[in-house]
């Protein structure tokens, strides 16, 4: 139980200084507490519930079938959990910072996300709220058919 309680508290603290740090940075006024802290926050809790669940299911696994060997189709299994898992925590952190327009100016020093910034900035028009929201919205909305879905 100790193990788990670190485990919550960790994800917690870096939960709390990554959500301190991006609601401490300027946003236009129209954006909400949870647009700025709170999903960035739960984005790093939700990681230490997805692993506490995941410990469980192997537990669960073992108990079931004791003489199992680890390694094969266990593993394939393992990578593609931790695929999605990563995927959804990651865009509740992404969403906020893509509302917040932290994605208008590329400065990242990677050339080739620099261009890929520079083209969503392109097509978002100007620095502009409602549009990083809408733009948001449709990336983590499923991209069904919307013309974002082609970048």
């Amino acid at each position: 139980m100790e193990s788990y309680f670190k485990l919550y508290l960790s994800f917690a603290v870096s939960g709390l200084t990554h959500g301190l740090m991006t609601y401490s940075m300027p946003a236009y006024g129209t954006h909400t507490f949870s647009d700025r802290f709170s999903r960035v926050f739960f984005c790093f809790v939700l990681n230490a519930a997805i692993i506490h669940f995941e410990d469980g299911v192997i537990n669960v696994y073992k108990r079931l079938f004791p003489d199992s060997k680890p390694g094969g189709w266990k593993s394939l299994v393992g990578y593609v959990w931790t695929t999605l898992c990563v995927w959804f925590s990651l865009q509740m952190a992404g969403t906020a910072y893509l509302r917040m327009g932290m994605t208008g100016t590329p400065d990242v020093p990677v050339p080739v996300m620099g261009r890929v910034l520079g083209a969503l900035r392109e097509r978002l028009g100007q620095d502009n709220a409602f549009q990083v929201k809408v733009m948001a919205d449709r990336l983590f909305s499923g991209l069904n058919g919307h013309p974002s879905s082609k970048l």
